[in-house]
């Protein structure tokens, strides 16, 4: 259309029009200009009529839609409706490629872990330690199938989510299993009723005035006993035993 405009206005205005020099868009207008100038002044166009009509079978251009890489908007609705996640979780998931195929090879590989809890650890702790690394989830040494397991563990009550934490951050640092870590560090969670009766009780013994302050109607304290008891355990043992166990031995 450049070129067009200034055969146009050099045909009007009879006179030459100097491009500027030293351009790169400049040399290209003066060769097109040539060009059209040619065919205006002599050269004959004419149409091919020898050419065949093109029709594309419409199985072709699926088959070549499939081929393409999948938008981020797209992709972004998929996230929401596949795996049930809110439009900002989706958004950031799915920012990236590299963190969306991340994200839709751990859920492939975690058979026990659910959309949402992968996205949660993916987009929150996951996220904070390539950030303090200053690292891109490309450099990520983690494999899907080992995050996917962390997160089944959690999940399934084997260890819990603040000691999941702690496996997370070894296996970013040693590229360890799971398994291997947890059984390192003693992370199993305990979730054996009479071993966590039994360190109730224990709590209780050894702080007699606030487990009569309890009574005498200080309802707060429930919460103190139970920080006391997950500190014992380093966090290992199962909350909702533990809950169990202090309402019944407190209030039995």
């Amino acid at each position: 259309m450049r070129s067009i405009s200034f055969v146009v206005l050099r045909e009007r205005q009879g006179r030459k029009i100097q491009p500027r020099p030293n351009r790169v868009m400049a040399g290209r207008i003066r060769a097109e200009t040539r060009i059209i100038y040619s065919m205006l002044h002599g050269a004959v166009v004419t149409c091919r009529t020898d050419l065949p009509p093109l029709h594309l079978e419409s199985s072709w251009i699926e088959q070549i839609k499939s081929g393409l890489p999948e938008l981020p908007t797209a992709r972004r609705n998929r996230f929401i409706s596949d795996y049930d996640l809110t439009p900002y979780t989706a958004g950031v998931l799915t920012a990236d490629r590299a963190t969306a195929d991340y994200y839709e090879e751990v859920f492939s590989a975690g058979k026990h872990a659910s959309a949402k809890q992968i996205a949660n650890w993916l987009s929150g702790d996951l996220f904070g330690l390539l950030k303090e690394n200053n690292l891109s989830i490309d450099k990520l040494e983690i494999a899907p199938a080992s995050f996917a397991d962390l997160i089944s563990r959690i999940e399934g009550g084997e260890i819990s989510a603040s000691s999941g934490k702690v496996v997370l951050e070894a296996m970013f640092k040693s590229n360890k299993s799971p398994a291997a870590i947890i059984g390192d560090l003693g992370l199993g969670q305990i979730s054996d009723p009479v071993e966590i009766n039994s360190i109730v009780t224990q709590a209780l013994e050894e702080n007699p005035q606030q487990r009569e302050l309890y009574l005498k109607g200080k309802s707060t304290l429930l919460e103190w006993f139970f920080g006391q008891v997950m500190r014992r355990t380093r966090g290992r043992a199962d909350p909702k035993l533990v809950r169990e166990a202090l309402e019944a031995q407190l209030n039995g």
